[in-house]
């Protein structure tokens, strides 16, 4: 979202602008998850159990 202010030291009138770059952490989870499929059922929370008594 971009944001205006005002500069304290020139009093000039400026606007913010991010933008968002996928980093090395995301493309490998990105290649895992393509390469090995997601883990099966609920494996990935805690305490969680595919198995039932």
């Amino acid at each position: 979202v971009p944001v205006q202010l005002v500069c304290p030291y020139g009093g000039n009138r400026i606007v913010t602008v991010t933008s968002f770059v996928p980093g090395a952490l995301t493309w490998l989870l990105c290649t895992t998850l393509v390469l090995f499929g997601p883990l099966p059922d609920a494996a990935w929370v805690p305490g969680a159990s595919s198995v039932q008594c």
